[in-house]
């Protein structure tokens, strides 16, 4: 999200950050993860942790609290839902979920991502660069939505190196606002 008063986008909320960054209280039930962002939309800093007043402020968004808690509730559920889609596509296309690929997983990468996307070569043409460029791309995106993830769910994550499925389980029936780490699945 861009506003007036500053660049920021929403990232989620967490539980595992209880003071805000920017007056200092301790103890809220959760921050809002906000990022900085450029006048072109792209991330520009770090991420940060306020509460959902200072965040508002930060913000200048009209309803207060409540409005950006809304707000990053559902900015919460999307970089969940971005993160399954990263680990369902570096799978599909046999990428590591995180670290740098190997060049047999880059070489199998581009035979899959020719396969799957038609108009490579028009968009070659369009706006130069090769193949394995574009499965670099890819693979920084879908780790980026891996990473914000993270620090959306933050205890929830182990280590690097444990793999991940964050399939939805049919189960969940409850409203989407409420959902939580414990409701994704990692293996």
């Amino acid at each position: 999200m861009t506003t007036d008063k500053g660049n920021f986008r929403y990232i989620g909320t967490t539980s595992d950050v209880v003071e805000c960054e920017n007056c200092g209280k301790a103890d809220l039930r959760c921050t809002v993860i906000i990022m900085p962002v450029d006048a072109e939309g792209n991330d520009d800093g770090e991420p940060c942790y306020y509460g959902s007043t200072c965040a508002a402020r930060a913000l200048g968004v009209r309803g207060g609290g409540a409005a950006v808690r809304s707000a990053a509730t559902g900015a919460r559920l999307q970089t969940l839902m971005n993160a399954h889609d990263a680990v369902r596509m570096l799978k599909l296309y046999g990428l590591p979920l995180s670290g740098e690929m190997t060049d047999d997983q880059r070489k199998t990468a581009v035979r899959a991502y020719v396969r799957y996307n038609s108009g490579v070569q028009a968009r070659i043409a369009e706006h130069g660069g090769t193949v394995s460029d574009m499965v670099r791309d890819m693979l920084a995106r879908k780790h980026a939505a891996i990473a914000e993830a993270v620090l959306v769910a933050g205890a929830g994550w182990k280590d690097d190196k444990q793999p991940l499925d964050w399939g939805y389980r049919p189960e969940i029936t409850r409203c989407w606002a409420q959902v939580t780490w414990d409701d994704v699945k990692v293996d």
